[in-house]
């Protein structure tokens, strides 16, 4: 399904499903530290019945958590602890994490009771994680991608299950969290060309599906440190690169800058998230050729395939160089005045090129993007 067709179908089914804007409680950060001290607070519910899952107010990390007792014994039993349903829906372009802490009093430590949490997508439970009885444990943290459920209603299940509840005390579950982090502009880079600062980047990979975002800002650092920042661009960017135009003499030899990507609620089309790629730091010497340097075209750049050199005066050596001025090619040249470095099995990033010709050795930054 094509892009806005795929968009559009989504906003009809949600409008059809009452869905546009969720219940009390179905709201995303979810957190569950049990500080009620009930199950109907949050609308937890059991399947098949609440049996053994019981709300202990005096223990916990802290107190009061969710205990699964041991005793009355059952035995060969599955009950599960589900939550209600969560809103995934808006969460298209992000990745989705589950954190809880569990605490396990053991008995017989021979791995026959266990504490499985899943998610319930699509009619079908898929387990997440599976925890066994092989000993007693203190407060356990865990951290889970259950990012499967971006896009969709879900829920969580934390089942207990095994041959005999008697060989445990208990298993214990608190501060149940569930949390989307949203995906931002991917390989940001940059070139430089005297006071022009090029930057590159690329749409985060959510199947094109980022005709739902209004666009990308870009930040510029207003001194050599990391702040403050200032907004270069009056209005959003829907392309994948912007040129900063410096003013001359440069004000530092240094800047930094960072690029976020702005994605809207397909339901309400107001701002759901902003994510940010990684700072860049850009040396502004290493762009400026030194007087008696002049003479040497780098094109294109960025590169994807080759790069092509051309000298007024014949190539004396050529080096590329990675982002810490590590050689990793040497080109071969016979003092021609044209030559072409072969980058398409380099990976993407920021490379650096060492030319010596007659005037001198200068390095140039050069981007490659696949």
């Amino acid at each position: 399904m094509k892009p806005i067709k795929k968009l559009i179908f989504l906003l009809l089914l949600m409008a059809s499903a009452g869905m546009s804007r969720p219940a009390f409680g179905q709201t995303l950060p979810f957190f569950e530290p049990w500080d009620q001290g009930t199950f109907a607070f949050q609308d937890w519910t059991f399947i098949p019945a609440q049996g053994n899952w019981t709300m202990n107010t005096g223990q916990g990390n802290l107190a009061p958590s969710a205990f699964f007792n041991g005793t009355p014994a059952v035995q060969n039993y599955e009950v599960t602890m589900k939550s209600m349903a969560l809103p995934g829906l808006p969460w298209i372009c992000a990745n989705m994490y589950l954190e809880f802490d569990y605490q396990l009093a053991d008995i017989a430590a021979g791995g026959t009771e266990k504490l499985i949490v899943s998610y319930f997508i699509d009619n079908t439970w898929f387990p997440a994680i599976e925890l066994k009885n092989e000993g007693s444990t203190g407060w356990v943290h865990q951290k889970i991608d259950i990012s499967p459920v971006c896009g969709k209603w879900f829920r969580l299940g934390f089942k207990a299950m095994g041959s005999n509840s008697a060989n445990i005390t208990s298993w214990a579950v608190d501060n149940i969290k569930v949390y989307p982090v949203c995906m931002g502009p991917m390989n940001c880079t940059y070139t430089q060309d005297g006071n022009k600062v090029h930057l590159f980047w690329q749409h985060p990979p959510c199947d094109s599906l980022y005709t739902m975002m209004p666009g990308y800002n870009v930040y510029r650092s207003e001194g050599p440190g990391f702040g403050p920042f200032a907004k270069l661009n009056a209005a959003l960017i829907t392309d994948v690169e912007y040129t900063d135009i410096l003013p001359l003499p440069l004000p530092y030899q240094q800047l930094k800058y960072y690029i976020t990507l702005i994605q809207h609620d397909p339901a309400t089309l107001t701002v759901l998230c902003v994510a940010a790629c990684d700072t860049l730091d850009v040396d502004l010497t290493l762009g400026i050729e030194p007087v008696g340097h002049q003479g040497i075209h780098i094109s294109p750049n960025p590169a994807s395939d080759q790069i092509s050199l051309q000298s007024d005066s014949p190539i004396i050596s050529c080096d590329l160089l990675d982002c810490t001025g590590q050689q990793i090619m040497s080109v071969p040249v016979e003092k021609q005045k044209t030559l072409k470095i072969p980058v398409s099995s380099r990976p993407s990033g920021i490379y650096l090129i060492r030319i010596k010709n007659a005037s001198g050795t200068i390095v140039r930054k050069v981007a490659v993007m696949h």
